[in-house]
Formats: C-alpha cells, structure tokens, sequence
C-alpha cells in the first residue's frame, strides 16, 4: 500500500493495490454505494492488518501538522501563496493548460543541510558543501528526512512488542516495516549510544520543528545532549535511570532557550530568508497572518488544532502523543485517532484499472474545516472542492509536492486526465462525462479573472 499525506493541505491519500484486496473486500467495493454523509467504514474495517500502521503513519503526519509550530506555518504560509499563484495564473490566461510558474517556497521542506562530526566538534554546512578535513561521520538532511524518522519511530513505538527504549527491539522491528532511521543512526553514532538516542530522538526531532530552522536546531539540540548526558553528571544519570517516559519535552525546552537565535520568537511569515528563530504554536495556530484586520487561518488544520489545545487541557496524556506514543494509555490513543483523523482520507482501490473506486472519508458535518467565507460556510463541501481544485493545479503547474503517478482518478480516457491538473480533485465518479472539476475549473478561473 502506498500512502502520503500532502504537507500543504493535509490530506492523506492511500493507495489500495489489487494484491491487497480479498474476495470480500472486491465484493463490498461492487455493491458499495456511497451516500452523502456516510462512511465507508465497513468496507475499510475489510483491508488487511497491515493497514493500521499505514493509517497510523498518515495519522501521525496529520499531527505534524497540529502539533509542530513549523509544519502549521509551512502549511498556512503555503496555502497562502498557493492562492495567490492561482489568481496570477488565472489573469495571465484562461487555459490553464499552459499554466507554468516556479514557487520556490514550496521547496523549504527538500532543502538539503549537511551535518558532520569530527573529534566530537558538530559542524553544518549548506547542502553539497565539502568539509576541508576528513570528518569521522556525516549525513545530509532535508526537514523531510527528520519528518519522516520521527514518524517511523512513532509508528515503531505504538507497532512493535517489547521495551521500546531497547534498541534491538527496533532492529528486529526494521527488519519487517520500512522506515526512515537514518538521523536516528547518525545521532547513535554521535552521541556513541543508542539507546540514550532512541530514548530521546523523537522528543529531540519534534523540538527541532519548533524554530524557523528544523536541521539546524536538530545539530544543535543534539550536540547538547551529547555535552549533558554522554558526560556522567550525577543528575543526568539519575535522570536515565528513570524508565520512560521521562521528562524530555521539558530537557528540550531548555535546550531552545540556550540557542542564541538570529530574531524574535515568530519574527516573520517567511517561507525563504527568514532569521533563524524560535516558533510558538499557539501564535500559528491562531491565525499569524492578518489582512483587513482580521485572521487567516489553514482551512484543514486550524480547527482541530485548537481543539486539540482545548482537548489537552482536560486530557494531559495527549501531550506525550507526539514525541512518546508508546506510553500514552490505548483509549487515549484510539481518542486520538479517531478525533484527530486527517480532515480528509482519499483512498484509491486499484481493482484492475477500469473499475477502480475512489472513496473518501472525513467529517461529514464539515464543522472540522475553518470557513473562508464570511458569514460561515453553508456550502462547505463546494468550498473544500474549490481549495483542492486550486491547490491541485497550482502544484501541477509549479511541480511542488506533484507525483503524477499519484492519480485520484483511474479515467484514462477522459480529456483532462493527461493534464493532470485535477490531481487533487476527490470527487471521481463512474463516468467521467459526469465529473465537475472542468466545470469548477472554469468558475475559480472566471472568478479571478473578474
């Protein structure tokens, strides 16, 4: 099964292929029919149990995007810029088949930082620098990279059997799951200590994510946790002879107030360019952006995100959710993902090419989606279609976060099918004479063109 979770939009996208569907399963697709308002749980309750980690992964992902001050204002600030690059491609030509741009901001999650040690000296330089000596261990890193770990060891810690603090009980995990390891290999390395990097790399990569810059603030976290908890002092012993989970949120958060950083907390809204700095989730959250005097909020994230604020003041194991997955109590992570679902799940079953099935899942009753329209959103469901249909064609023409073979639509011979501009359009019917996405196109276009 292969999945994603779009890191602007936030909608997750499973791909379910033939080998992974049984008889009953090819059944229930046949005679399901869906309903304005239903849920197709039934029929999910039949994929296979390796489904769970898959969804458990995208979950996860989706709570980057809740829960890490960076990936909210990645999302927000990107959204933004999305809408503006539609408008500009709309009034530049009403054929969207020849929309082309460039955003460059897009990229900040791939660029690539180069981290080494040599003789216990950390050192970062801009990817695809070379150090003038030989150093004794080095990795290249991009935010994704330290995305992707994070979520590899919380699906580790909720998916494996046994102490999860012990580090040959995530190689033998490895061994049977894919998973992105590598920053957490490096840091072993480093800090000359796998278990100290296992029992801390999760919270340590989650702190990093609240600056402006992920890989810089992961080798500086990491070198003071080598300069604290490599060394032997009594009170960092006594702190490791505690079992987990201990108090890492707290070690980090004084670790981020060490850092001379370059401005003020939440100095900018800057994509490229920005002083290196502290973030704080509470200011993103809300809504950092202000035009004619009021907020602009992420139309996937922002309401569950102040949910989950409001939920963990009541509930405070939901705090360990993000960075110690493992100890957090089974109902209390079931809540969890039951309440903190993406706002929307696209799952695409390939039967056979022909009779394919797109089926969503979501609140039904819209109230997670924060409305862009004044007076409220009545009409919610359109106004979710039009922000993928404008999200969709912006990231083909500028090629960000695109993967053409990441189709929602199976209809080949359909005219817009090679454009592939309705990427991220969800609504895939039986016919594709019956689909609206030329006709949605057509009114988004019109709309700022006027």
């Amino acid at each position: 099964m292969r999945s994603h979770v779009d890191p602007c939009m936030f909608v997750a996208f499973i791909h379910v292929p033939r080998a992974q569907m049984g008889p009953p399963l090819l059944a229930a697709l046949r005679q399901f029919k869906p309903t304005q308002g239903g849920a197709p749980d039934a029929l999910l309750d039949l994929l296979p149990p390796r489904s769970f980690q898959v969804r458990f992964h995208e979950n996860y992902h989706v709570w980057q995007g809740l829960r890490l001050p960076f990936m909210h204002r990645y999302a927000l600030l990107s959204f933004h810029k999305a809408a503006q690059a539609f408008g500009i491609l709309a009034r530049s030509t009403s054929d969207h088949r020849g929309w082309d741009c460039m955003l460059p901001e897009f990229e900040r999650l791939t660029l690539e930082e180069r981290v080494e040690f040599r003789d216990g000296t950390l050192f970062l330089a801009q990817g695809g620098a070379r150090s003038p000596g030989r150093p004794d261990d080095a990795i290249a890193l991009r935010p994704l990279d330290l995305l992707e770990c994070a979520t590899s060891l919380a699906e580790y810690q909720v998916t494996a059997a046994g102490d999860k603090s012990d580090p040959a009980t995530l190689d033998r995990w490895a061994k049977r799951n894919p998973a992105t390891l590598q920053p957490y290999a490096f840091a072993a390395r480093f800090l000359a200590d796998r278990r100290l990097a296992l029992r801390a790399m999760l919270p340590l990569i989650n702190a990093a994510f609240h600056t402006s810059a992920p890989v810089r603030a992961f080798a500086e976290l990491l070198l003071r946790l080598r300069r604290d908890f490599t060394s032997g002092r009594a009170d960092t012993v006594q702190f490791l002879a505690h079992p987990e989970p201990c108090q890492w949120d707290a070690v980090f958060d004084m670790y981020l107030g060490e850092i001379p950083f370059e401005g003020p907390v939440n100095a900018d809204g800057h994509l490229l360019g920005s002083p290196y700095h502290r973030l704080t989730l509470d200011a993103w959250v809300g809504g950092a952006l202000h035009a004619d005097g009021g907020s602009i909020a992420h139309p996937f994230l922002s309401v569950p995100a102040r949910a989950w604020q409001t939920a963990q003041q009541t509930l405070p194991e939901l705090g360990l959710l993000i960075g110690q997955p493992a100890w957090v109590q089974p109902q209390t992570l079931h809540k969890a993902l039951q309440q903190f679902a993406p706002m929307l799940t696209v799952y695409r079953f390939h039967v056979d090419g022909v009779h394919d099935r797109t089926l969503l899942t979501g609140r039904a009753d819209g109230s997670g989606f924060a409305s862009l329209a004044v007076g409220g959103a009545p009409h919610w469901r359109a106004v979710v279609a039009d922000m993928l249909t404008l999200y969709g064609a912006v990231r083909r023409a500028s090629g960000a976060h695109f993967d053409s073979a990441q189709r929602t639509c199976h209809h080949g011979a359909c005219p817009h099918h090679g454009d592939n501009f309705c990427n991220m359009f969800p609504a895939v019917p039986a016919k594709y004479v019956d689909c609206t996405f030329p006709a949605r196109m057509r009114a988004l276009i019109d709309l700022h063109r006027s």
